[in-house]
């Protein structure tokens, strides 16, 4: 009686709403995943990996099978938001009731989360609502880390979480092969020609050659499969099962990388093979972040240099006839970041509390040649709060780099310690190029995929204070762990 009721109500929406078709249904499948998250938290935990992966796919599809609305978009985009909502309200209230435990370093994330919502809020440019909606983006994703922490009990549940990941990806990222072979469909055309997103009018139809996006909601965003790429390769090497899917996973999502034209995205795997390699020790890891701090202090002192020559002397040693090979081997089309790289030197950059030179149009954050023209965090920062607002974000963002660090320092096996050193090479990479280049702090699944990465590094804290965490997390529940003199000299893995 009660699903007729249900799809009766659903009928009766889809009739009568303005938007009609598929924007009628958002109401209820926000409500749906909401209680789900609200009841039961892992679940909502689980379910939310589709819909933020899905969701600018279903927003283009709402526009298209309805009509062009701004509020069918605003609609469609806060499913994430409402969902993520529910599953912390669930968490908290298991906590509250003795279901779960909520540990110390819990709250002290939900802390971080606030936080970093109030810092995201006064130091970015844009409208109240933008700013409220990136405020709330950034502060609800981390709360991932103390609810994925909590949840997900062992790295192997860890490892399915972020699989799952993948396998929503596979098709939201083939999607853009079909988008490069063959073309865009009139669903892509019709929301790119509504006005609704600039992201879209302008890769669409003011670029002679528009990128490819798959189901995500930007090309930028069509990034993430540099880090599922990551995650796939690594599967496929440290684990014996399905070891063929995911080497046919990694090289489907490698490929996607290569139509999309994403210069940066196409090394990431390299990046993380050697952040992974680095973070196992405190040597390397210091010697990693020296040698990225100094290219990039060399790279802003050379700045005016590369803008005017540097880039086309290497745009001209890498020439190719090809079509692809122009798109994806220009390398002036990274001036934009280094003008904002230009600015980095001059001395009116730095004040105690910001100048608040920001553009003061939508069109005026476009206008390369303007003065505070810049693409990157740390300018927006120093514009918007100054030097003293970037430490406020600088010393806390360090402590707890410091800290997730020291957790995968503290494994006495290898293998866990190895594990922890990818969950974080996994993601960080990701960090510092938002920082220096384009944010991607806001952008679907990225989002997800940063914050649940970091979890991951959480989980193997968890099992190194449990004493020879891989080692009991391998074995079957109703048999006692081994107990052995020295976990290193056991070779057993998880």
């Amino acid at each position: 009686m009660g699903l007729l009721v249900l799809a009766l109500l659903i009928s009766v929406s889809m009739v009568t709403d303005p938007a009609g078709g598929l924007a009628a249904l958002t109401p209820f499948i926000t409500i749906t995943l909401s209680l789900i998250a609200l009841i039961k938290p892992k679940a909502g935990l689980f379910a939310l990996v589709p819909l933020v992966i899905w969701v600018d796919e279903y927003k283009r599809l709402a526009v298209y099978f309805g009509g062009a609305y701004s509020f069918t978009v605003m609609q469609t985009l806060a499913m994430p938001f409402v969902v993520l909502a529910a599953l912390n309200a669930g968490y908290l209230l298991n906590g509250l009731f003795g279901r779960i435990k909520l540990e110390g370093l819990s709250l002290l994330f939900f802390l971080i989360a606030l936080i970093a919502g109030v810092g995201v809020f006064f130091t970015m440019d844009g409208t109240w609502m933008e700013k409220g909606q990136r405020a709330a983006n950034i502060a609800g994703y981390i709360t991932l880390v103390p609810i994925a922490y909590s949840y997900l009990k062992t790295f192997d549940d860890w490892r399915k979480f972020f699989a799952l990941q993948v396998i929503f990806a596979l098709p939201a990222a083939a999607w853009a092969l079909k988008q490069y072979y063959i073309g865009f469909d009139q669903i892509e055309w019709v929301y790119a020609k509504s006005g609704l997103s600039r992201v879209h009018y302008a890769q669409m139809l003011l670029m002679e050659n528009p990128r490819v996006f798959g189901f995500f909601g930007s090309a930028s965003a069509l990034g993430c499969a540099s880090i599922y790429c990551s995650f796939a390769w690594w599967h496929a090497l440290r684990y014996k099962k399905a070891r063929f899917f995911w080497i046919f996973a990694g090289s489907l999502l490698m490929w996607t990388l290569v139509v999309s034209t994403q210069r940066t995205a196409l090394i990431y795997p390299v990046f993380v093979l050697i952040a992974t390699f680095a973070f196992r020790t405190r040597a390397r890891t210091l010697l990693l972040y020296g040698t990225a701090l100094s290219l990039f202090v060399l790279a802003v002192a050379k700045s005016d240099y590369i803008l005017a020559k540097g880039l086309d002397d290497v745009n001209n040693a890498i020439a190719s006839d090809s079509e692809w090979g122009d798109q994806v081997l220009k390398v002036s089309t990274f001036s934009d970041r280094i003008r904002g790289w230009q600015r980095l030197k001059r001395a009116d950059t730095y004040s105690l509390f910001g100048t608040g030179e920001g553009p003061t149009s939508n069109l005026a954050k476009y206008d390369v040649s303007a003065d505070t023209y810049n693409h990157d965090v740390i300018n927006k920062i120093l514009i918007t709060v100054g030097v003293v607002g970037f430490l406020a974000i600088l010393i806390p963002g360090g402590m707890i780099l410091v800290y997730l660090h020291r957790a995968a320092f503290r494994a006495t096996d290898r293998q866990t310690r190895n594990d922890a050193a990818f969950a974080l090479a996994l993601a960080l990479p990701m960090v510092g190029l938002s920082f220096i280049g384009g944010d991607n702090f806001n952008a679907n699944p990225i989002n997800i995929q940063i914050w649940t990465s970091f979890a991951g590094v959480m989980i193997c804290r968890k099992l190194i204070r449990r004493g020879s965490g891989n080692l009991i997390a391998s074995q079957p529940r109703n048999v006692a762990p081994v107990r052995v003199a020295s976990p290193q000299s056991t070779g057993i893995t998880a």
